[in-house]
């Protein structure tokens, strides 16, 4: 058998490498894709994930103030995922683009007691900007799904890896 060098290189990236590590093929060389779950996706695709869009095969996106959309690599819900199928009240904030809208009531009490506190966390400007942005615009009834159940009735046969929730404490 003649074996080069070439031939052991790949060999070895291709099956020791992945057996110790992994997570090896997930990057490597940018062939590995994974399917998303973001729940909370207003603003599409966070960072890092944007800037290795490539690598995701299948995004479902979860957005209470987005609109529904089914593409080939791709759905978007507008629906809250919470722990039991209900109706529930949904409070739509101003935010920026209405970011910072949940299900739970923002509390404002707690904020204007500990804002000295609050301030030395995170960004300044958000931080001066939080009353403002906190503004209750509405209050609607959202529709909320087990997220179980959505992935049973609408993708049963996709096998997620990675799932990334932002729903301001829910």
């Amino acid at each position: 058998m003649n074996l080069n060098l070439r031939t052991v290189g790949r060999f070895v990236k291709t099956n020791l490498r992945s057996r110790f590590n992994p997570d090896y093929q997930l990057n490597y060389r940018g062939t590995g894709q994974i399917n998303f779950i973001d729940v909370g996706s207003v603003g599409g695709l966070p960072d890092p994930w944007r800037k290795n869009a490539r690598l995701v095969k299948f995004l479902l996106n979860f957005e209470p103030n987005g609109k529904s959309a089914r593409q080939i690599s791709s759905l978007t819900y507008n629906t809250a995922v919470w722990d039991s199928d209900a109706v529930l009240p949904f409070y739509i904030y101003k935010g920026f683009e209405s970011t910072g809208s949940s299900l739970f009531e923002q509390n404002m009490e707690y904020v204007r007691t500990n804002y000295e506190t609050l301030k030395l966390r995170g960004p300044a400007a958000l931080a001066e900007t939080w009353f403002a942005r906190s503004a209750l615009l509405k209050t609607i009834e959202m529709r909320c799904r087990i997220l179980d159940g959505i992935l049973f009735d609408e993708l049963p046969d996709v096998s997620f890896h990675f799932l990334k929730i932002d729903a301001q404490g829910a």
